[in-house]
């Protein structure tokens, strides 16, 4: 009685149960491979909220910059000037999209964006460092390579 989302009236039948069922091994209204996989869930959430919020901070290149807009999850490319056919190819191949709504090539901000963004010449940070150095890979758990 007094648990979240259940009335007094629902938590008197789940007691009611456990007393009379005839297997008497379990005497919880839920079983606890039900509760291990809620708190797998949860770490499974919690650490998704924390990769996204890993700060990435963008990158200036020749004839524009790069930023991430982690309100809409997208890796965004904006440039002084429309890219030429040849490299509007390249940003396609390399999945981006034109969104004239944002004025900038686009895509969703994953670890593949970031690999992607990275192999394309003309959009190469122009401080040096590579696109990865800008955006670290999130060290997995256990120590080991992910």
């Amino acid at each position: 009685m007094g648990a979240l989302g259940i009335t007094d009236a629902q938590a008197a039948k789940l007691d009611e149960k456990i007393r009379t069922t005839s297997r008497s091994w379990e005497r919880q209204p839920f079983s606890s491979y039900d509760l291990t996989n809620n708190n797998s869930q949860i770490k499974r959430l919690e650490q998704k909220l924390s990769e996204a919020s890993r700060g990435f901070v963008g990158w200036e290149f020749a004839g524009g910059h790069a930023e991430a807009n982690t309100e809409m999850n997208r890796l965004q490319l904006f440039f002084d000037e429309r890219p030429n056919e040849q490299q509007r190819a390249v940003l396609k191949a390399g999945g981006f999209k034109w969104a004239p709504s944002q004025d900038a090539w686009q895509r969703q901000l994953t670890d593949n964006a970031i690999y992607s963004a990275g192999r394309i010449d003309f959009i190469k940070p122009s401080d040096g460092k590579t696109v990865r150095e800008h955006q670290p890979k999130v060290p997995a758990r256990n120590g080991g390579a992910r």
